[in-house]
């Protein structure tokens, strides 16, 4: 999975998207995607981010995010552990 977003300004280099994907969200609705490209945070890269403007929060992909950026995550019930290697 990519990273998702709503907001096309969150993309520092934009295409628009020409596929005919959806994204299908948890109600089961399929939502289209208008743009994909790059962005970044902090110093994490994000590669292949999608825009779908209908959607209302942005979906960061943790797996995506480790592999993308040479790292990985441990989490608890209340924090997370970060490692580069």
């Amino acid at each position: 999975m990519d990273h998702v977003s709503p907001d096309i300004n969150k993309l520092n280099i934009t295409d628009a998207y020409t596929a005919n994907d959806k994204l299908q969200v948890g109600n089961g609705n399929y939502l289209s995607i208008s743009h994909v490209g790059s962005s970044s945070l902090s110093i994490l890269k994000l590669p292949n981010v999608l825009i779908v403007p209908k959607l209302t929060k942005n979906l960061l992909s943790v797996s995506k995010l480790t592999n993308d950026n040479n790292f990985y995550m441990k989490f608890w019930p209340i924090s997370y552990f970060v490692k580069t290697g």
